[in-house]
């Protein structure tokens, strides 16, 4: 008597060790027709006892799996990045001394003006005026003499 298989009617996949799951079920289950000379195999059972066994696989390397041109395109951003991060920071410093020297030029700069506006002011100061006004002969005028005081 032969086992009745349930009629299928929407395929799903499965992966392969549910499939292992039902055909050890379904062979533990199955009904087999006894003959006078003994039980005859049926085309499933002829199927599964041909079929080649897997063989387990080493496991693959991670570097097997692992394309070689994205390994060099990873070399390649990485060496990228690198370089533009050591530009940037060795252009920063180059920028820092620079604004270090002029901080240093400005503040001479600053120094010297100062230096300067007080030679002018000695040089054109209102003592020295008057001393040279005297010299040419100059009297002194209405600027210097008594407060005047306006009674109303």
């Amino acid at each position: 008597m032969a086992v009745q298989t349930p009629s299928r009617t929407r395929r799903t996949r499965i992966s392969s060790s549910q499939r292992r799951r039902r055909v050890a079920r379904a062979r533990s289950t199955t009904v087999r027709r006894h003959t006078a000379s003994g039980a005859l195999p049926e085309w499933r059972d002829l199927h599964t006892r041909n079929r080649k066994r897997k063989t387990e696989t080493a496991p693959i390397p991670f570097l097997a799996t692992v394309s070689l041109y994205r390994v060099v395109l990873w070399i390649v951003g990485v060496g990228i990045v690198l370089t533009l991060y050591i530009g940037h920071v060795l252009a920063t410093a180059d920028t820092l001394n620079a604004l270090r020297q002029e901080r240093a030029r400005n503040l001479s700069l600053h120094l010297q003006l100062n230096r300067l506006q007080g030679i002018y002011d000695q040089h054109t100061g209102p003592v020295v005026i008057y001393r040279r006004a005297e010299a040419l002969g100059l009297e002194q005028g209405l600027a210097y003499g008594p407060t005047i005081y306006l009674n109303w």
